[in-house]
């Protein structure tokens, strides 16, 4: 289910997610608060997904993007974009 998550949130065919690489292993691991090894919740896996260069190319990145600017533009007085 973790690849599945990162591999929706890079909009990237799940097979192209190898675990044995290092570059999506640290996706799904992480250091607990006493520094033990652990795996990475769907959430955390989602939030490490979004923070890899590729997703800023991603259509789930432009459309979050374009409802944060409308967002904030409602709280600021303007109607549209």
């Amino acid at each position: 289910p973790i690849r599945d998550t990162i591999a929706r949130e890079l909009e990237m065919a799940p097979e192209a997610v190898n675990m044995m690489d290092s570059k999506w292993l640290s996706m799904i691991e992480t250091r607990d608060d006493k520094g033990q090894l652990r795996a990475a919740t769907m959430n955390e896996a989602m939030l490490a997904a979004r923070a890899r260069p590729e997703y800023a190319n991603t259509a789930g990145s432009q459309e979050l993007v374009t409802n944060m600017m409308s967002s904030i533009s409602k709280i600021f007085g303007r109607s549209s974009i």
